[in-house]
Formats: structure tokens, C-alpha cells, sequence
């Protein structure tokens, strides 16, 4: 028996400590990944943006002493972190065409299942130097600083590799990080990379580009590429931490940026972008210019964002529907018409005295209301234990009520309002809201329609917002969120992503009506 106590004692103990194990290993990995995630700072990427800027790199022209300078920096940055290059021979420089030269160093992944499997960030790094024909918007043989374009990107992608390299362990999969050469002469950087990857038996899963992330307005940031796989929309919007980003997703894909050459070899992208702006290619591209506090949130937010790809069990796959998708099928998917079915059957006059109900216009033959023996001129005060005011008070209250319900009618003619049971045609439409699924985002609804009147309105809900979780309960399939919809009590609380934002909206339904249709 004191045997039988002392195994169970010995095993009880190895569980709790254990338990403060994973704990403590749960608690230094928060840790490391918050020392990261600070490390990416203000004055490290206005540092950099000045050092690329300098007067000494000229503008760092592909091919030229200053673009070899820029590069020469770059190296030296990475070298200083620790990190490897990842160019042929392990070193830290492909060198192609006419004297160019992409920058490449990489940090291994701790899985040895998965470290094959690359997430790669990267930024060009060379600009138009002095300004030449077909380069410049600005005067010829001036320096073209290039601070936005892309200065910007390149202290960003430098930022990651100092914050990947602050974390312990480092993620399974491994990350390489790349600047390239020559992208103002064509992307030729990234186009050499993506024909003559160095990295032996590894391959690219995603790759991330940042180009002209310096220059915020309105809080708005441009994210290219969310549609290559599946779920990346909804994965940014979940690391887009307060103050929040206003994110927008385009939808078409064009070859002006080097995420392109990847997206054309069948490799889901992400491309990051603050928009062009009057000092592109001009000398007034410079470092004052540039709103670094803003650099600093999107590059946060592509870390922490890279951080969950680089240690998911999988990276999803690429989405071929993404080749031929445009902005107008975004805007045919995201604002849809839609024409509710009549449930009463009745028109009324615009006429009708707010407070004093609404006067009935027309009642449709083999209708709900003409069945009920509804006529014009007769008067409906209240719907279903209701009152009515105005246009909305009936739209919302018919939407929403059971098969049968008692509505209160004042005849023309009658001393006093009587009470008719009438039975709607169709089903209940409790939170007035349609919706249609996006392949390209599982697990979540597009809104396409809002009903005038209908506790979605009210609750500020609107088309284009996506749905992942009602009462803090996700869902993979339509069917189950209908479900949730018809059956789960009231409020209904709403998790959505609109503009690249989660938030939660209290939707004041009715109770959940017993054996009815949502």
C-alpha cells in the first residue's frame, strides 16, 4: 500500500512539475517574442533610412559605386546580427547581369521537418541614383535620395531580421531574408532569384515584399496578395494590434513589385505598400519626410504576423483562383443586391402620421395581409406586441417576428382598433443581414446585405464586413453559422473584420424563436 502511495505521490509530483515546465517555457517564449517585437524601433529604422540616404551612396543606382555601397551596408548589418548568407557558396551576394548584387542571409528554422520550408521578407534596396530617362519625375543629374522608395522597406526588412534573431528558440520554419538589386530597371533582383533560388534542396512558401511603407496617410495601408492563399487576410487582421492599421486588400494582382515574379511561380505573396505620392522618384524623397512611428506599426504587425506563418503546423497553399481575380469581382462579392421575399405583403402611404402607426396603400393578392383580410386605408398600430411609428418599426418587426403573429388594426369607419392574427409567408430573418462565403478566407462570411431597420442595422453592421465567430464561437461551414444564427440567445455578439480591424458588435436580436427557420 505505502509502495502504491509513494508511485502516485511521485507521479502526481512529476505532473505539477511538468506543468510548471510548460508553463515557464510558455511564459519565456511570451517574453522573448515581446523582447522581438520591441526591439523594432523608431529611431533603428530612421537610423538605417539615413545610412541608405547618405550623400556617399548617390542615390544607389543598380550596378553603380553607390549601389555597391548600399549593398556592402546590408551585408554588414547582417553580419553583425549573426546571420548567414544565404547566397551561392553560403555568402551573403548573388551577383547577376550588368554588376548587380541581391543581398540574401538567412536564419535556420529549429524544426528539422520543416526548415526546408522558407518564409521569405524582402525589400529592393536600390533606387534611381542621379536620375536618368524613364527613372526620374524629378530634374536630371540631381540625387534622387529614394527615402520612400525604398529606404523605407529596406530598414524594415533589416528590423525583422534583428527582432527573428532576438527570438528564442527561433520559429520551425526558416527565414530568409532578401534585398534586391536592380528592381527600378525591371525587378531584375527578384526575377533572378525566382529562376536561380540559392537554396539547395529548400523552397519559398511565401514570400512577404515591402516596398514604400514610409509614407502613411489617413492611417491607410495597401496589402497585396491576401487571396494568393487561404486565410491570409484574416491572419493580418489578428496581428493588426492598437493602435490599429485601416488595412486594404486589393484583389488584383500586377506585375509592378517584387512579390510578382514569386505569385508567378505558383507562390502565395504578400505585398505591403503606403501608396505613391508627389516626391516618387524626385530628389524630395527624403528621410524628414518619411513617418517612421508608422513604419514602425507596419513592420510590427508583419512580425508578429510572420511569426504564427513561420511556426503553424502548415503554411496553406497557393490559391490559383488569385491568377484571374480583379476589383470589380471584389466589389460584385462584397455588395451584392438583394431583394428580401415579402412576409405581410403590404404597402403604405408615405403620408401615414408618425406616432399614429402606417396607413396601408396596397395589399398583394394571396398575400399574408389579404389572407388576413387586410385592406388599403386600414391603419396598422401594432405588429407583434410592437409599435408602429415609422417605415423601420414595420420593416423590423415583420422581418424578424415568428410565423404567426397579432397585428392591431384601426378600420376606416370603426370606433375601435381591432386585433388580427396574421401568418407570414417565409422564415424569420432574426439578424437581418445575407451573406456569401469567400473560398479564399475559410471560416468566415462577407456581409452583402444589410435590411433597413433590422437589428444588424441598428448594431452598425454594413456589406463587406467579414463574420468569423458569433458569441465567441468560430465556425467552418455556412450551414453551422445559420444554425448559430436561428438557435443562440440574445444579444448576439458579433466578431468582425472590417478594414483590416477585428471587433465585436452586440447585435440585439429577439429571443431565439422556437422550431422556426433564421
Amino acid at each position: 500500500m505505502e509502495d502504491r502511495l509513494r508511485v502516485a505521490h511521485r507521479l502526481a509530483l512529476a505532473t505539477v512539475l511538468c506543468t510548471i515546465g510548460l508553463l515557464r517555457a510558455a511564459a519565456d517564449d511570451n517574453a522573448s517574442f515581446r523582447t522581438a517585437l520591441e526591439s523594432i524601433r523608431i529611431d533603428q529604422l530612421q537610423g538605417t533610412v539615413a545610412s541608405l540616404t547618405h550623400p556617399r551612396l548617390e542615390g544607389r543606382e543598380a550596378g553603380t559605386p553607390g549601389g555597391r555601397a548600399a549593398a556592402e551596408y546590408l551585408r554588414d548589418q547582417l553580419a553583425a546580427l549573426g546571420l548567414p548568407g544565404a547566397g551561392p557558396d553560403k555568402g551573403y551576394f548573388q551577383r547577376f547581369g550588368a554588376d548587380y548584387e541581391n543581398v540574401l542571409a538567412m536564419l535556420s528554422g529549429r524544426d528539422p521537418k520543416r526548415q526546408g520550408e522558407v518564409l521569405l521578407v524582402g525589400a529592393h534596396y536600390d533606387h534611381v541614383g542621379y536620375g536618368h530617362q524613364g527613372s526620374r519625375l524629378g530634374e536630371a543629374g540631381v540625387l534622387h535620395p529614394g527615402a520612400d522608395d525604398n529606404a523605407s522597406g529596406t530598414a524594415g526588412v533589416l528590423q525583422l531580421a534583428r527582432a527573428f534573431r532576438l527570438l528564442t528558440p527561433p520559429p520551425r520554419r526558416s527565414i530568409l531574408f532578401a534585398f534586391w538589386d536592380a528592381e527600378e530597371k525591371g525587378m531584375l533582383g527578384s526575377k533572378h532569384f525566382a529562376a536561380n533560388p540559392s537554396l539547395g534542396p529548400a523552397r519559398v512558401v511565401l514570400a512577404v515584399n515591402l516596398d514604400m511603407i514610409g509614407r502613411i496617410r489617413e492611417n491607410r495601408v495597401s496589402v497585396r496578395g491576401t487571396r494568393t492563399s487561404y486565410g491570409l487576410r484574416r491572419l493580418l487582421s489578428r496581428h493588426n494590434d492598437p493602435p490599429r492599421l485601416t488595412l486594404e486588400f486589393p484583389w488584383a494582382m500586377e506585375a509592378n513589385a517584387d512579390h510578382y515574379p514569386f505569385f508567378a511561380e505558383g507562390i502565395p505573396v504578400l505585398m505591403l505598400h503606403t501608396d505613391l505620392h508627389d516626391d516618387y522618384h524626385r530628389p524630395t524623397d527624403v528621410a524628414g519626410a518619411l513617418d517612421a512611428s508608422g513604419m514602425q506599426r507596419i513592420v510590427r504587425m508583419l512580425f508578429s504576423a510572420a511569426v504564427e506563418l513561420a511556426d503553424r503546423p502548415e503554411v496553406p497553399a497557393f490559391r490559383e483562383a488569385a491568377r484571374t481575380e480583379t476589383d470589380e469581382m471584389r466589389l460584385a462579392l462584397e455588395r451584392q443586391t438583394v431583394t428580401l421575399p415579402p412576409r405581410l405583403g403590404v404597402s403604405w402611404e408615405s403620408r401615414s402620421t408618425p406616432g399614429r402607426g402606417l396607413v396601408v396603400s396596397d395589399v398583394a393578392a394571396g398575400s399574408a395581409a389579404a389572407k388576413a383580410g387586410l385592406r388599403p386605408g386600414d391603419r396598422i398600430l401594432r405588429f407583434n406586441g410592437r409599435e408602429v411609428r415609422l417605415d423601420a418599426d414595420l420593416h423590423a418587426a415583420v422581418m424578424i417576428a415568428p410565423s404567426r403573429v397579432a397585428v392591431l388594426i384601426e378600420h376606416p369607419g370603426e370606433p375601435k382598433p381591432s386585433e388580427v392574427a396574421v401568418e407570414l409567408q417565409g422564415t424569420p430573418f432574426r439578424v437581418g443581414v445575407t451573406w456569401r462565403e469567400d473560398d479564399a478566407e475559410p471560416g468566415s462570411v462577407v456581409i452583402t446585405h444589410v435590411a433597413d431597420g433590422s437589428p444588424a442595422a441598428k448594431a452598425g453592421l454594413k456589406p463587406g464586413d467579414r463574420v468569423d465567430q458569433v458569441n465567441g464561437r468560430a465556425f467552418s461551414r455556412e450551414l453551422e453559422l445559420f444554425e448559430r444564427l436561428r438557435t443562440l440567445p440574445a444579444p448576439l455578439r458579433f466578431q468582425i473584420e472590417r478594414d483590416g480591424q477585428l471587433r465585436s458588435v452586440d447585435v440585439p436580436v429577439e429571443p431565439a424563436p422556437l422550431r422556426e427557420a433564421a
